[in-house]
């Protein structure tokens, strides 16, 4: 993969809020904050819709920091 996550337990270890970063910085520079919550559910199992919101809130205020 373009930002050097290949497999899910890399995704895992990387987290969410550094891949996003990646994405942006190497292959997409706009990436949407719901790219980053599809990014979460991806590594906590679940559809993002299905994010509890204080998980999709801090990563709101993540995304506001870019």
């Amino acid at each position: 993969m373009k930002v050097g996550i290949e497999t899910p337990e890399q995704l895992r270890s990387v987290g969410a809020e550094e891949t996003f970063l990646r994405i942006r910085m190497q292959a997409d520079p706009g990436a949407c904050v719901h790219m980053l919550y599809g990014i979460q559910g991806a590594i906590d199992g679940v559809p993002d819709k299905f994010l509890p919101e204080d998980t999709k809130e801090r990563l709101r205020e993540f995304y506001k920091t870019l």
